[in-house]
C-alpha cells in the first residue's frame, strides 16, 4: 500500500512530536534547569523573599518524557513508513502503532497536566515553550490516534460491502 493522505498525516504528526520533544529536551536540560547558588533548580521562581521555588523533580520527569516520546514516536515513525511499503506487515504495524500510540498519548497528557500545573502563573518564554510544546505532542498523538482508528474502522467497512455484495451476487 502506498502513502495514502492518512498515513501522510499520521508520519508527519509523529516527525513533529520527534522533533518538538528533542526542542523541549533541550529546554528543559540547557536553559530551565540552571544551577544557583550552587544547588540546582527547575523552573526557576523568584520570590519577594529571596527563596528561589520548585525542586528539580519537575525537569528529571520532563527529561524522562520527552526521552520516551521521542523513542516510542521515533519508533512508530518508522513502522508505519515501513508499513507504507510492506502490506504483509499492515495487520501487524496496525497493532503495534494502536499501542505505542496509545501509551504515548496518554503519557503525553500526564506530561502536559504536570508541566501547566507545576509551573504556575507568570512564565518566561522558555517556560512557555515547554509548555506549548507538551500540548502540541499531546494533541498530534491524539489525532493521529483517531486517524488510524478511523483508517482501520474504514477499511474494516469496505471489506464487509465487498463481501456482502459477493454474496448478493452468489444468491442472484
Amino acid at each position: 500500500m502506498a502513502l495514502d493522505i492518512a498515513r501522510g498525516f499520521r508520519l508527519f504528526c509523529y516527525f513533529v512530536v520527534i522533533a518538538l520533544s528533542i526542542a523541549s529536551f533541550a529546554l528543559i536540560v540547557h536553559d530551565l534547569k540552571p544551577i544557583i547558588n550552587g544547588k540546582r533548580y527547575c523552573f526557576p521562581h523568584f520570590y519577594t523573599t529571596g527563596t528561589v521555588g520548585t525542586s528539580v523533580s519537575i525537569c528529571n520527569f520532563g527529561i524522562a518524557d520527552n526521552v520516551i516520546m521521542f523513542v516510542f514516536a521515533l519508533f512508530t515513525f518508522v513502522f508505519v513508513l515501513i508499513g507504507s511499503f510492506v502490506s504483509s506487515l499492515e495487520p501487524h504495524i496496525f497493532i503495534f502503532e494502536v499501542a505505542v500510540n496509545g501509551f504515548n498519548t496518554i503519557w503525553a497528557m500526564i506530561w502536559a497536566i504536570v508541566v501547566s500545573a507545576r509551573i504556575g502563573g507568570s512564565r518566561s518564554k522558555k517556560e512557555n515553550a515547554v509548555l506549548g510544546f507538551s500540548w502540541i505532542d499531546f494533541a498530534l498523538l491524539l489525532f493521529a490516534l483517531i486517524v488510524t482508528l478511523a483508517v482501520e474502522r474504514g477499511q474494516k467497512g469496505s471489506s464487509d460491502d465487498v463481501g456482502e455484495a459477493d454474496t448478493e451476487r452468489a444468491e442472484a
